[in-house]
């Protein structure tokens, strides 16, 4: 025979005490067994918001940087051997990838560029966010996730496409990018409220998505795809900027003879 009884319960459930009555029935005892746990909240490794803001100032490490460039000057590359005729086309369209079994296109049309101003656009802000990402997030955050969401976005753009419209461009990840730094920003920020840091991220992407979109055959889909992609990843897959520590659970029993 067992009853529960709470001892004491705090309504922050930062800690609670409970008591656990068992009564033996062969010796007619009743024992009290206490056990007391203590589960404290999930917090940033810095002590107040504040301090935790502040390392959104911290300067970023220089091989953060040259990891970016590193890619970007690989972009480079690729893009220039598809322009020498060196390599075919690594473009994607709903026929090559559905209808001829190439499905992997999805990710090497990231590679491939229309010619050097569609290429600057891209590699421009693709540097910057890189550096941003991998400095205070880690090498998740860039390079590992940005390409698999920049394939997701030519993904799902080329079914609403017709069927041998080609898309081509790191757009779509530098959208995605976009998206994550929005959403990590707005989660991280302590200095603003929550309303400011939203309007500030807006303001981000709006700068980033509007001059891209006045120029002729660009794939408005894949950059709201991009940018709506990364924002969730980036919201929903990523803490605060320091890893929490993982609840605490202390537990001690102690057994007590109830007369």
């Amino acid at each position: 025979m067992a009853a529960r009884h709470p001892e004491a319960v705090q309504d922050s459930c930062d800690a609670a005490l409970v008591g656990l009555v068992l009564k033996d029935n062969t010796y007619q005892d009743i024992f009290e067994y206490c056990v007391e746990f203590r589960v404290e909240a999930w917090r940033p490794a810095a002590q107040t918001e504040s301090e935790a803001a502040k390392l959104l100032l911290k300067p970023l490490p220089w091989w953060s940087f040259a990891s970016a460039l590193c890619y970007a000057l690989s972009v480079v590359f690729i893009s220039n051997a598809v322009w020498m005729g060196l390599w075919e086309s690594l473009s994607v369209s709903r026929m090559s990838a559905f209808i001829d079994g190439e499905i992997w296109r999805i990710f090497t049309a990231q590679f491939q560029h229309a010619d050097a101003k569609h290429l600057v656009n891209n590699l421009l802000p693709f540097v910057g966010i890189g550096w941003l990402l991998w400095g205070y997030f880690g090498f998740l955050a860039f390079p590992v996730v940005p390409i698999f969401l920049g394939a997701a976005a030519n993904f799902f753009a080329i079914l609403t496409y017709p069927l041998n419209t080609q898309l081509i461009g790191l757009s779509g990840t530098v959208f995605a990018m976009a998206g994550m730094w929005a959403a990590l920003y707005i989660k991280n920020d302590f200095r603003y409220p929550v309303n400011k840091r939203i309007l500030r991220a807006c303001g981000f992407l709006l700068i980033l998505f509007f001059p891209l979109s006045l120029e002729q055959n660009v794939a408005d889909r894949v950059h709201l795809l991009g940018a709506c992609l990364g924002f969730t990843a980036g919201y929903f897959g990523w803490g605060r900027l320091l890893p929490h520590r993982v609840s605490e659970l202390k537990s001690s029993a102690r057994k007590v003879r109830v007369l």
